[in-house]
């Protein structure tokens, strides 16, 4: 496994560092080029708490939708409910994944094909490859890294050339490191000020002097050395006549430049990863609700375009070795698709009124279809079928 020798003793590294490594990263040589200094660090960045709950929340907007494969023609069911048994697994790895290709430039998962008696050819996850072990070449080409400390390129992966033994995606960002690499610089400048922060606050509490007069002997000056070490803990100091204490002040201000810069990193990095930061950024005035319906749409762009690049993923690489590999070893493409069911969208207000009606009117309801639709998960002691009582309706 690939360490970063840098990170060992630090959580991030410097800007210089970062400099560096990026430098090395975009190299055109590749026998000079390395990109696992920098992806390292991209990996460190990601594991922030609210980067990660970033990530976590473009992850499941899409993988919080259910999922199938449809055909035009009826009579292929029976072979899609086989399709669907044999896939499902690595479909759920790519939806799982599927974010790395947009935060580091490269998504790859390593399968191997293996005959089942019932089911026939069927894909079998061998490995999720780390950032630290791919290498973008260009928008169509990466390379596989072996895992050890010394660089060495062990397969060439392709978008356009498709291989049976990998599931790739590569982004189409200008330099290596994916939208990580953009907001790296601002994390780690950000990370070093609340460092300074921190050491800000605990100068905020002063200094504690101790003054002793020309008659305090030399055990009086050892106790109140020791009073000093530990009066922070123990709050409170005593001492003989011949020794004072005094607090001495000596930052006076505000920390206000560093809860703008920390409030700064923090917007710009869910803006990265959301395409919005929240309510926050919205001038004070002019918070209408225009302004934040616009913003959620530029969120839910973005979501839209991770489900169409999953759904050509699975289409393009996964559905069409599957049908090659069982059915048709010569065909361009599979005849059924993958697709990420996406409710049409509605006011929740109207349907939860529209549920409403149609209780009330005596109507039967199918209890997780009503609470699905308003949002909400059917709880085990609500019945499975809703429905009012003759006597009910009539009263």
């Amino acid at each position: 496994m690939y360490r970063n020798a840098a990170l060992t003793k630090r959580t991030f590294p410097t800007l210089n560092q970062l400099k560096q490594w990026e430098a090395q990263a975009d190299l055109d040589d590749e026998r000079s080029r390395d990109v696992r200094p920098l992806m390292s660090t991209l990996m460190r960045v990601a594991s922030d708490p609210r980067t990660r709950g970033h990530i976590t929340t473009r992850r499941v907007a899409v993988t919080a939708f259910g999922w199938s494969i449809v055909s035009d023609d009826p009579a292929d069911e029976d072979r899609i409910i086989q399709v669907r048994t044999r896939l499902k697994a690595v479909i759920a790895e790519i939806l799982q994944a599927h974010t790395q290709s947009v935060l580091f430039d490269v998504m790859c998962i390593g399968l191997e094909w293996r005959p089942d008696p019932v089911l026939g050819q069927r894909p079998f996850i061998l490995r999720r490859y780390k950032p630290t072990e791919l290498e973008k070449v260009d928008d169509f080409t990466a390379a596989v890294l072996a895992p050890t400390q010394d660089l060495r390129r062990i397969a060439t992966v392709s978008t356009q050339e498709t291989s049976t033994d990998y599931i790739v995606d590569i982004s189409d960002d200008d330099d290596r490191g994916g939208l990580m690499r953009s907001i790296a610089e601002k994390m780690i400048l950000g990370y070093e000020n609340l460092l300074e922060w921190s050491n800000y606050n605990r100068k905020l509490k002063g200094i504690l002097q101790g003054i002793y007069k020309a008659g305090a002997d030399d055990a009086e000056i050892k106790a109140a050395q020791d009073a000093l070490q530990t009066a922070t803990k123990n709050n409170y100091l005593l001492t003989s006549d011949e020794i004072e204490f005094r607090v001495n002040e000596i930052v006076k201000g505000s920390s206000d430049s560093f809860e703008k810069l920390i409030g700064r990193v923090q917007a710009d990095t869910c803006i990265a990863i959301l395409g919005q930061a929240n309510t926050a950024e919205i001038a004070p005035g002019s918070g209408s609700r225009a302004a934040l319906e616009v913003l959620n749409l530029i969120r839910a762009d973005i979501h839209y375009d991770d489900m169409d690049r999953v759904q050509k993923i699975v289409n393009d690489q996964l559905l069409l070795h599957d049908y090659r590999l069982n059915y048709d070893p010569n065909a361009p493409a599979a005849p059924w698709r993958f697709q990420i069911d996406i409710p049409e969208e509605e006011n929740r207000s109207e349907r939860v009124s529209n549920i409403v009606e149609t209780y009330t009117a005596g109507i039967p309801l199918v209890a997780s279809e009503a609470y699905r639709h308003m949002g909400m998960q059917k709880p085990d002691t609500v019945p499975d079928v809703l429905q009012k009582s003759p006597s009910e309706v009539l009263a």
